[in-house]
């Protein structure tokens, strides 16, 4: 681990990161204060009586650094204490680390076991009692919720892993949502001093108001004091800057010195200790999936591969100013588009814990799902559902570098200032970002070109061929499969296209609001098919000892999901009639 990495660089360094460490303990677990600072003492106590040994009183154990390059008897002296300290440093924090370990998983054990010991008996009795059913998974939430950030974004994940879990779970875990307590406005001044420095006020000014609070930052409103230059620069951009006119202020019409120029930003601060959490919980489930896909019937799932993908994510999305780098790395991919839009970050106001950005006006566009179809244009609503899935697709086939958590909160809606009927998105929260490998990305455009043209044995030979690990004992039933469930998403398509005919006849004589139902209903109900065609090819692959990419198997589950969320909006919406350009322009498709 980095901090085991860092521990054994040298010993003074690692003496002040175990200090944190357990600090950082004692926070989390005020029982064990006494034992850690005992633990803490003793062992300087050690340490020093060792010292003596070694270099007499002459030379101050391990922390000593000799002033010349030149060896000296002194400094010849203190290497042997040095490495005593740092061996002993090493397991005190492997100690301390393996104890904060066992509190959490007897915390976790505690926590879930009702929920794991009583689940037999709802599930037989989930037909006569349905009610008790329902209440077994608020309280199943409530305790995922209760075990913090690392769980809450786990079963957030989990919930879009339809090739690993249950459609049941999954629909049941997508209602899990982001409560965490916001952290106080001294640990947020803190984090910001520690950040951008003592005066950092002079130059941002932070509203205490929180706008959001999720697992891993929270969010404020601020403005950012602008130079005379780029305030010249941004002096057309209303939205953004807040004060740029200079002023005429006495009888002699003498012009004053221009008020100082602010542009709005949104300030993302890491929550304090949540990396210490959500590490220790990491290692958990890491070691938990192991253990779980050491047994043979779970060995084609992929939990392992999956977790470690997951793991990999969590890393990503802890540190402001990987966000940062991805959020260039997306505008530079999009330049050239007007209706994309991401978050422009100050590279100067970007730290590991705080993320100084540009603050994006619009509205989540599941308040255009949500809204009466009378209350936009049937135009709007295609050329907003067409964007977000055409967007999603170009990160993933022509960029291979896409949004990975494009839930509705992330996705932000406004209109073109010089066509009303011209939808522009907004895509926030970039922390976690997915590339696919070589192998990978050549599967997935492989898969989808041909999933596309319908043709079901080369998506099957296509799976088989970049799989990483196959025991399929009968690679021609696997195919024959595939290809039945590519004939049927394809039959289905041709049915929907002639129910959503009759359904658009319907419709000219129902009322508005009964019109808004019934549209909201075909996509829910097109939805639920797309994600029951996803599952019944994962289940085959299970089913015939397939095992598929854990980076394939996110980004086809979140293109379907994607596809969903766009149909809520327009019915008609094909994903393989929009990808298929795509496709065909990539070299990966031949």
């Amino acid at each position: 681990m980095l901090a085991v990495r860092r521990l054994v660089v040298s010993a003074p360094r690692g003496r002040t990161y175990a200090t944190a460490f357990a600090r950082n303990v004692t926070h989390q677990y005020p029982i064990l204060a006494p034992a850690v600072a005992a633990g803490l003492v003793s062992s300087l106590v050690g340490l020093s009586h060792r010292s003596h040994d070694y270099a007499g009183d002459a030379v101050p154990v391990a922390l000593s650094t000799a002033s010349s390059n030149a060896p000296t008897s002194a400094h010849l002296t203190a290497e042997p204490s040095v490495s005593i300290a740092k061996r002993f440093l090493k397991l005190l924090y492997r100690f301390l680390q393996q104890l904060k370990a066992l509190i959490r998983l007897t915390e976790m054990i505690a926590v879930t076991s009702p929920c794991i010991i009583t689940y037999p008996l709802v599930v037989r009795l989930q037909h006569s009692f349905p009610a008790l059913y329902e209440q077994w998974w608020e309280f199943f939430v409530s305790a995922v919720t209760y075990l913090g950030p690392a769980s809450i974004k786990f079963f957030q994940w989990a919930s879009s892993r339809r090739d690993l879990f249950d459609a049941d779970f999954c629909d049941r875990m997508a209602v899990v949502q982001n409560r965490v307590k916001p952290h106080s406005w001294a640990q947020t001044d803190a984090a910001l001093k520690a950040a951008l420095g003592e005066d950092y006020a002079d130059v941002l000014r932070v509203e205490r108001e929180v706008l959001g609070s999720g697992c891993i930052a929270q969010v404020y409103k601020a403005q950012l004091l602008m130079d005379s230059q780029e305030a010249t620069a941004r002096s057309g951009d209303r939205t953004s800057v807040l004060s740029v006119s200079a002023t005429r202020c006495d009888a002699n019409d003498r012009v004053c010195p221009s008020p100082p120029a602010y542009r709005e930003v949104a300030v993302k601060v890491v929550h304090p200790h949540v990396k210490g959490t959500i590490e220790t919980d990491l290692n958990l489930f890491l070691t938990i999936a192991s253990v779980v896909e050491s047994f043979s019937f779970f060995k084609y799932w992929s939990f392992a591969d999956a977790l470690t993908e997951f793991t990999s994510l969590m890393y990503d999305q802890m540190d402001m100013r990987k966000e940062a780098r991805n959020l260039h790395r997306l505008r530079a991919n999009f330049k050239s588009n007007p209706y994309i839009t991401f978050p422009e970050p100050v590279d100067d106001y970007v730290s590991e814990d705080v993320l100084v950005e540009e603050f994006v006006h619009g509205e989540s566009i599941s308040t255009y799902i949500a809204m009466d179809k009378a209350q936009t244009s049937p135009e709007f609503r295609q050329k907003l559902a067409a964007l977000s899935l055409s967007s999603f697709l170009q990160m993933l086939i022509t960029h291979n570098f896409a949004h990975a958590d494009l839930h509705p909160g992330n996705v932000l809606v406004r209109r073109n200032g010089q066509n009303d009927n011209q939808p522009v998105l907004a895509f926030l929260d970039a922390g976690i970002c997915t590339e696919l490998s070589r192998r990978s990305r050549s599967a997935f455009v492989r898969i989808f070109y041909h999933a596309a043209r319908g043709d079901g044995e080369k998506v099957a030979q296509a799976v088989l061929e970049t799989a990483p690990e196959h025991d399929c004992v009968d690679p021609e039933g696997f195919v024959r499969a595939i290809a039945a469930i590519v004939q049927d998403m394809q039959e289905a398509e041709d049915r929907s296209e002639l129910e959503m005919e009759a359904a658009r006849l319907q419709r000219r004589r129902m009322s508005k609001e009964e019109q808004a139902a019934a549209t909201q209903k075909e996509g829910e109900e097109l939805q639920r098919k797309a994600a029951d065609a996803v599952g019944r090819i994962f289940d085959t692959c299970r089913h015939y000892r397939v095992k598929l990419d854990g980076g394939l198997s996110t980004v086809v589950i979140a293109t379907f999901i994607l596809e969903g969320l766009g149909r809520s909006l327009d019915p008609e919406l094909n994903i393989f009639h929009a990808a298929l350009p795509l496709l065909m322009a990539s070299p990966f498709s031949l």
